[in-house]
């Protein structure tokens, strides 16, 4: 067997558009429903078998969606739980030290398994880029995700190389009507 051949596909999603209110924990704005029906629509192809999420109502609503059109089971874990605070600069980057190595402790965890995906945060996502590409969580900041954009990762089976991660898509919203791009 090709020990080059993808072993485990990582799935991870932005949550879709919501009321941005005064409260941290937001949930979703209408424009945010269709975003995640159009989510659902477009990961029916994926093979996903399981998705886990943030306690926030936004993803925690994206995932709902996404979870009744699939029939997939949600596995909620308040490590993909939004940073508190703005991240602006390396820094800000800094405070959050320990809650990466709990999201790395996390990706490891369920890394050995195919067909998960991840519906969290913009800046969570970023943290799980740069956990997979071994890059500095500050360098990821500049990586877009729009609301409801797809990322996919595969790791090799056996590889030579120091990472086993590649990236296969990062950002992608292709799949929405230009209205539903926010």
């Amino acid at each position: 067997m090709d020990k080059n051949i993808p072993k485990v596909k990582l799935y991870i999603a932005r949550h879709a558009d919501f009321k941005k209110e005064d409260d941290h924990d937001d949930s979703l704005n209408e424009k945010g429903v269709q975003q995640s029906l159009k989510l659902a629509e477009k990961l029916k192809n994926y093979h996903i078998k399981r998705i886990y999420t943030s306690k926030l109502a936004r993803a925690k609503e994206t995932a709902e969606i996404v979870s009744k059109a699939l029939n997939i089971p949600i596995i909620e874990d308040p490590v993909l739980n939004e940073f508190p605070g703005k991240i602006e600069k390396e820094e800000d980057c800094k405070r959050h030290k320990m809650q990466i190595k709990k999201i790395e402790s996390f990706i490891k965890k369920i890394s050995v398994t195919d067909g998960s995906i991840i519906i969290a945060h913009g800046n969570i996502n970023r943290a799980i880029f740069s956990i997979l590409m071994k890059i500095p969580f500050a360098k990821s900041l500049v990586i877009m995700q729009r609301n409801a954009s797809i990322n996919i990762f595969y790791k090799l089976g056996q590889s030579k190389l120091s990472n086993p991660w590649r990236v296969r898509v990062l950002g992608d919203t292709s799949y929405l009507p230009k209205e539903l791009i926010s």
